[in-house]
């Protein structure tokens, strides 16, 4: 599975939260150095490992620039183990060996597999700072690198909600850089924001921050991770009333066919840790797809430089398609655990549960304890996987009849709205023209390939029936002479192969130039100004 990455840099927040994983544009690991400050600008375009451009963001604070703060704490740790070697002259003497090193400092702990970047908006942090931000990076990809992110936190979380050791980590680090600011910067604030893991990091440390220290907090801003509320609730010594102050400075951005994303998330969107926004998503596609609900490039970022979002009176059966996956998600695991659902002693579990990696989880599971075979958890896995695609087949079905219902009340509420609602309204609007032109060009481009194969069928039947009759005369004729008889009806001669693939490969070509010119508009959609309204309009009442 390839980066799917943002196509701009038009919410700050989201392009930190990204920008803290490796390989990605402006990859603060990549960017980061322990001795210096260094500039970031999410103004400009930037590109990842493999050449994926994305645009730079406008109307951003400070004009998009940010600086990625040294660590000057971090440190290298070697982890050594004692040998008794022989003496010649008898008895031993200890010598120690290295066995392992790692990187360890307020914002990094590699043995844990925590790692969060500093950002401020000036270079130096003084009485000039006004906005500091905390990016957590969520879990790397699977393996035997990283398996302190699926083991110890990802895991820990998903069956036992347990205060998981990253979200220690990253306490201490806020406790330390806000008292910094305190010191240096009074009146500056820290936003914190995250992806994934970083969600479940970044919710647990703000909560088990103090009073005061919450007030050097502005926004946590979160993206597509699961409702931490059970987790909070057995945290030791966290009342109801600091999860509440803690849940005011919350907001999640969670994608609602995107398994991380939904877990726990089965009761009332109101009644979850901090305020929950449900994206309408550039795709409609599930967590293990190649351009997967879990990626950034699944958000789009509206004129206000918010991802946009589903409500009751947009796009409302996203709304409900979230909590049709939540449901379900929690009965596989539940299943699949059984009387160890739940459980606070069950640490290290559900490593690859829902990527259908059965080996892993099966193995994972007996060293805890949990006695499930292949073909139970197949059986379970198989189950949810038909509900899964189900339920995003449904939603996408649901979301075009809900544009074609209400695409024309759009053009009344665009005539008699103004400025920046003017200007929203024609996003969603055209959101929802492009939606529709791409499901029509994907209905035709279909169509037309059955019609060819279908011809093409026709035809196979038509050739066979008619050489098997010639072939009958074969009696009366030499075969040279039966040959050339049925050589023009021949499927190699009366059609060419080459021209069907030319056919689909168009067909293929046509339907990537439709998405690409729906997202071009949609990006610039996305930047129209209240100066702009007769182009827009133009753009919209075309494509509708």
């Amino acid at each position: 599975m390839s980066n799917w990455n943002l196509d701009n840099f038009d919410n700050l927040h989201s392009s930190l939260a990204e920008s803290a994983y490796n390989s990605r544009p402006n990859s603060f690991p990549e960017l980061f150095e322990t001795d210096s400050v260094t500039e970031v600008k999410f103004s400009q375009p930037s590109e990842d490992n493999k050449g994926q451009i994305t645009q730079g963001g406008t109307n951003l604070p400070n004009d998009g620039i940010v600086y990625l703060q040294p660590d000057k704490s971090l440190k290298s740790i070697d982890e050594n183990v004692k040998v008794l070697i022989p003496d010649v002259n008898g008895g031993y003497h200890t010598e120690h060996y290295v066995t392992h090193s790692y990187q360890k400092g307020v914002l990094t702990d590699d043995k844990a597999g925590f790692n969060a970047y500093y950002l401020s908006d000036t270079e130096k942090i003084d009485s000039t700072t006004k906005h500091t931000y905390l990016a957590i990076r969520g879990s790397d990809g699977i393996g035997l690198d990283t398996l302190n992110d699926w083991v110890s936190n990802n895991a820990m979380f998903a069956v036992s909600n347990k205060y998981i050791p990253q979200a220690k980590l990253a306490n201490k680090a806020m406790k330390e850089k806000i008292a910094e600011l305190k010191g240096k910067a009074p009146g500056a604030i820290m936003d914190v924001t995250g992806h994934s893991l970083g969600t479940i990091v970044s919710s647990q440390a703000v909560v088990n921050l103090s009073y005061a220290e919450l007030e050097n907090v502005g926004q946590v801003v979160l993206f597509d991770g699961p409702d931490v509320s059970r987790s909070l609730e057995k945290m030791e010594g966290i009342s109801a009333k600091k999860i509440q102050e803690a849940g005011k400075h919350v907001t999640y951005y969670v994608n609602p066919f995107d398994i991380v994303s939904m877990l726990n998330r089965e009761k009332p969107w109101k009644d979850q840790f901090g305020k929950v926004n449900v994206i309408v998503p550039s795709k409609y596609t599930g967590t293990f797809d190649e351009q997967s609900s879990h990626d950034f490039g699944a958000f789009q970022i509206d004129s206000s430089g918010n991802p946009l979002v589903a409500s009751e009176s947009y796009h409302p059966e996203l709304l409900t398609s979230g909590q049709d996956l939540a449901r379900p998600e929690k009965k596989f695991i539940k299943n699949l655990l059984g009387e160890h659902y739940d459980s606070d002693k069950l640490g290290p579990v559900l490593k690859g549960a829902l990527t259908g990696d059965l080996t892993r989880l099966i193995a994972t599971l007996k060293a805890c304890g949990i006695s499930v075979t292949v073909n139970e958890a197949k059986k379970l896995y198989d189950n949810f996987q038909k509900d899964y695609k189900a339920i995003i087949s449904k939603a996408k079905k649901d979301g075009l009849e809900w544009d074609r219902k209400n695409i024309a009340s759009f053009h009344s509420r665009i005539k008699s709205a103004s400025g920046s609602q003017r200007i929203l309204l024609r996003t969603q609007m055209l959101y929802m023209a492009t939606q529709l032109a791409e499901a029509d060009v994907s209905e035709k481009v279909s169509a037309t390939k059955k019609h060819i194969s279908e011809a093409k069928d026709t035809i196979v039947e038509i050739s066979t029936s008619t050489i098997s009759s010639a072939e009958i005369m074969a009696m009366h004729l030499d075969q040279s002479e039966v040959d050339a008889l049925v050589s023009d009806i021949k499927m190699s001669t009366v059609w060419n192969d080459g021209v069907e693939t030319s056919d689909y490969e168009a067909l293929d070509h046509y339907k990537t130039k439709m998405t690409t010119f729906t997202t071009n508009l949609v990006t610039v959609a996305q930047n129209l100004t209240a100066q702009d309204e007769q182009l827009a309009g133009d753009i919209v009442t075309n494509l509708s």
